[in-house]
């Protein structure tokens, strides 16, 4: 069954620092909604652990100027987000937005 986009559009994030827009009500929906379209699993090792504590990754960093968008985050496990994070772990994106759309 094919998945129907989704219009994002009425997502405003509040401006200010970015405490202030992790903890709007908009973007703890848009993390709940990229959570459940990744089934609550870690998108890198595809590993799914009830009790380890899920990140939603900017692919784009914020800092480089990336959006708080669906297709510019992705939910990772606390181990593979802190490899990303430090550059450990090269991710093939590309095949990771073809399994999405799968």
């Amino acid at each position: 069954m094919p998945k129907r986009p989704v219009d994002w559009s009425g997502f405003a994030f509040p401006k200010g620092g970015d405490h202030h827009r992790r903890n709007s009500p908009e973007y703890k929906r848009l993390r709940a909604f990229v959570f459940a379209l990744d089934s609550y699993v870690c998108v890198v090792c595809r590993m799914y652990n009830p009790t380890e504590r899920l990140h939603m990754h900017h692919r784009k960093t914020k800092g480089s100027g990336g959006e708080d968008t669906i297709a510019n985050c992705y939910t990772v496990c606390d181990r593979c987000h802190r490899n990303i994070d430090n550059q450990k772990e090269w991710i093939d994106w590309e095949e990771i937005d073809e399994r999405r759309r799968t």
